[in-house]
């Protein structure tokens, strides 16, 4: 034992608010964008993403849930309010997946998606929910 430590049989810990903090970044302003047309019905596609938007190789059935959240909201927003995204979505779906490259998006239907015109834009989320980050691996954005 160092010289100066005593032993004790037990330690009170007390954690407040200002214990740890949370820094990030979120750029979605220089994100390309998805300019859908008014279709009777809309497949999302992602079996071209092979990393995620942190540059890392993506790996089989690593994404295992996506959202889908529309936002009368700026870009600019939603980047500082990032954490907050389901409670500020004026829509906001979301699907387990198994081993899916693509949904169509009817299958969202039976939780009121529409089509993506009742929006000004949305965010479609990749998600992994036993990774050790929690952030989304892919965001793509559909105005």
């Amino acid at each position: 034992m160092e010289e100066g430590l005593t032993t004790s049989e037990q330690v009170s810990l007390s954690l407040h608010s200002q214990s740890t903090s949370l820094s990030y970044t979120v750029n979605l302003q220089d994100q390309e964008r998805l300019r859908p047309t008014l279709a009777e019905s809309y497949v999302l596609d992602w079996s071209a993403v092979t990393e995620s938007g942190t540059g890392t190789a993506l790996q089989g059935g690593q994404i295992d849930s996506i959202m889908v959240a529309g936002f009368s909201e700026s870009l600019a927003v939603l980047e500082t309010q990032f954490l907050q995204l389901p409670a500020l979505a004026a829509e906001y779906y979301t699907l387990d997946l198994e081993y899916e490259t693509a949904i169509e998006m009817s299958r969202l239907q039976q939780q009121g998606f529409q089509n993506f015109e009742t929006q000004d834009r949305w965010l479609i989320a990749l998600q992994c929910s036993r990774c050790l980050n929690p952030a989304p691996l892919f965001v793509g954005i559909i105005e």
